[in-house]
């Protein structure tokens, strides 16, 4: 006789539960319709990239780091807090919308930028 068990079905494979033990990030999925990194060149010739990460951006002019601060999406307003470079401590509010891969970001003067997505 070599008559082999039967193999033991394994209880509640289908059912298990994912342990969520992760803490919950601050902003709604942690990341922004932003998210991401996104360039344009300036009038000048200095090419400056914003760098979006959940609500933390970096600027950086060349490749060079100029600014970082914190922001938050309200609607289509943009309310940032710069904590470094020049403009430190300064508090502001852009303008913002996403078409496809390019970014519009308008200043409080009205003017307009608008960058491409990088990545």
């Amino acid at each position: 006789g070599g008559n082999q068990p039967m193999p033991q079905q394994q209880p509640g494979v289908w059912g298990q539960q994912q342990p969520v033990s992760q803490p919950m990030p601050q902003q709604k999925g942690g990341q922004t319709p932003l998210e991401g990194a996104w360039g344009t060149q300036l009038p000048n010739g200095v090419q400056l990239v914003f760098v979006f990460t959940g609500s933390q951006y970096r600027v950086l002019a060349n490749g060079q780091p100029t600014e970082t601060g914190f922001f938050s999406l309200n609607a289509d307003r943009l309310e940032y807090t710069t904590t470094s470079g020049p403009q430190m401590g300064q508090k502001g509010v852009n303008r913002w919308r996403v078409n496809g891969d390019v970014l519009i970001m308008t200043l409080p003067n009205g003017t307009s930028v608008q960058f491409g997505r990088l990545r």
